[in-house]
């Protein structure tokens, strides 16, 4: 079966997350119920992104919905 983030991956990507905060990296991997981001900013209301250190790591049911930055 083929997967639709396979499409999205090494694309940058916002993924929102339910409590309005959110992350834009590219997506590097998908594992189970979890999706790992490289090269990412922390991206909060009201203030200015925030460079995160190493990969982050976020549980699929946590994330309200995705966004894809480019197209290449």
């Amino acid at each position: 079966m083929f997967s639709w983030l396979r499409l999205l991956r090494r694309r940058t990507v916002v993924i929102t997350l339910v409590d309005d905060t959110g992350f834009r990296g590219v997506l590097y991997r998908k594992a189970g119920p979890l999706v790992e981001l490289r090269n990412a900013e922390r991206l909060e209301p009201g203030a200015a992104p925030t460079l995160c250190d190493g990969a982050i790591v976020i549980e699929r049911s946590r994330i309200a919905f995705w966004q894809v930055v480019d197209s290449s």
